[in-house]
């Protein structure tokens, strides 16, 4: 978000106050100040037992396939297991693949965000793995990126909101990720590196 060039409460022009754009009340405003803290953004890397998934999901699908989820998530299993991508519709870096996530809205939590991003963009209802997230400092978009491990309960994999396209990929047909800490946290799941 670029900053503000002019007050949203008085209409004055921004000059530098408190070290920030602001509007000093010295010369006549109104003692706004603008931050523009980083935005968080919440993504959840959803995984599957494999390529061979089930279009409409249901909460004892591990149980039936793969011996469960826990024989899944070992490392050297992990090769085979496939991850939930969409593709954007929508810029930065449309019509190129990602893991499923979006900005947190107000008063949201991130975990619950990343629920709903899931559901919106690929149609899946998703149980987080874990309460904590996997963090990204991304500073040339002034954004905090909160990962989160999961694995569908529910839903049907379709694309929606801002996806064109989802599709469950494995290690070998993975294409390149477009953002960097979409790509590293999916290299670090086939690393065996994220533990649930």
């Amino acid at each position: 978000m670029k900053p503000y060039t002019f007050c949203p409460h008085c209409a004055q022009k921004l000059e530098s106050y408190q070290d920030h754009p602001g509007c000093n009340p010295a010369t006549g405003g109104c003692g706004f100040v603008h931050w523009n803290n980083p935005i968080p953004v919440a993504a959840t890397l959803i995984v599957f037992p494999s390529g061979n998934y089930m279009k409409e999901v249901e909460r004892e699908f591990y149980t039936q396939m793969d011996k469960g989820f826990l024989t899944l998530v070992r490392a050297e299993t992990r090769e085979y297991t496939g991850i939930v991508t969409v593709k954007r519709k929508c810029e930065p870096s449309a019509g190129e693949w990602c893991l499923p996530g979006g900005f947190v809205n107000e008063n949201e939590d991130t975990a619950a965000a990343a629920i709903r991003e899931a559901k919106e963009e690929s149609g899946l209802v998703v149980e987080l793995l874990s309460d904590q997230p996997h963090m990204y400092n991304i500073p040339d978009r002034n954004q905090t990126m909160h990962f989160y491990m999961g694995r569908p309960i529910g839903g049907e994999l379709r694309a929606g909101d801002d996806a064109v396209e989802v599709r469950i990929f494995t290690l070998k047909d993975l294409p390149q990720l477009c953002f960097y800490s979409h790509q590293d946290m999916a290299k670090k799941w086939y690393n065996g590196e994220l533990r649930v």
